[in-house]
């Protein structure tokens, strides 16, 4: 049974049960719990296959044996949640990646690219970035062309796309043109996307573990919304709410 057919079988049987309507196959739940093994046997493959790792190698990090990894990843029982909570810390994954219905492998694939046409795409884009900022700059080609030492016509290919630049020269010419090299980076398609999020979690994770726990409580989202709003307001309009306030309180 592929993990598709055991997830689908399972939410039938908990739609049944939720909905309390007679099921033409009576619940059971040893079929449940077996649905549950294979489902999470796949998961467990699925992480393991995919962070590069063996069975013995996983084995060895949560101290039991090959045999007990090869009976939870076939479904013929399962491990422990302390386990499985130091199993994703090791592979790096949530842990509750291990009570979903889709696997790593199913997550890459909806979020894969034409990495030809993608580059290609981006490639040309550097190339007009470079000579927009350039040209804004009053720099000609040729002078560019002087201060990176190559030849123009090699930076003429460049601007019109025709050529990658490898990323030595992108650095050089950021600093001739005075931007950053996150000037250059994509912020618009999904893969754009995808390292702004990686960013947006880096500094997430940077911030005092108090303002981390209050964010993260999905209620708290309009007390987050007003903070937002407060900090968009001129010092004087926030003045005169203080203001306000203080009035009503006394």
């Amino acid at each position: 049974m592929s993990l598709s057919d055991a997830a689908a079988r399972f939410r039938k049987i908990n739609a049944e049960k939720a909905q309390e309507t007679p099921s033409t196959e009576p619940l059971d739940p040893a079929e449940a719990r077996a649905l549950r093994s294979r489902m999470l046997g796949v998961l467990l493959r699925d992480a393991r296959l995919d962070s590069g790792y063996t069975e013995q190698d996983i084995a060895n990090y949560l101290g039991v044996s090959v045999d007990d990894i090869l009976a939870w990843e076939y479904g013929y029982g399962t491990p422990s949640l302390p386990l499985l909570e130091v199993l994703a810390y090791f592979l790096k994954i949530p842990v509750s990646h291990f009570w979903g219905t889709e696997t790593l492998q199913q997550q890459q694939m909806e979020r894969a690219i034409d990495a030809d046409e993608y580059i290609t795409v981006r490639t040309r884009m550097i190339g007009l970035m470079i000579r927009t900022r350039r040209e804004s700059l009053g720099i000609s080609v040729d002078e560019l062309a002087q201060k990176l030492d190559i030849p123009t016509d090699e930076l003429l290919y460049y601007e019109q796309g025709y050529y990658q630049i490898p990323m030595a020269l992108l650095t050089e010419i950021a600093n001739i043109l005075d931007v950053s090299i996150s000037y250059f980076l994509d912020a618009n398609s999904r893969v754009g996307e995808f390292f702004e999020l990686l960013e947006t979690m880096k500094l997430f994770a940077k911030m005092d573990s108090e303002v981390r726990d209050f964010v993260s409580v999905p209620s708290n989202e309009p007390y987050i919304r007003l903070a937002m709003v407060l900090a968009k307001m001129p010092t004087e309009s926030l003045r005169e709410l203080a203001e306000g306030l203080l009035d009503i309180t006394l």
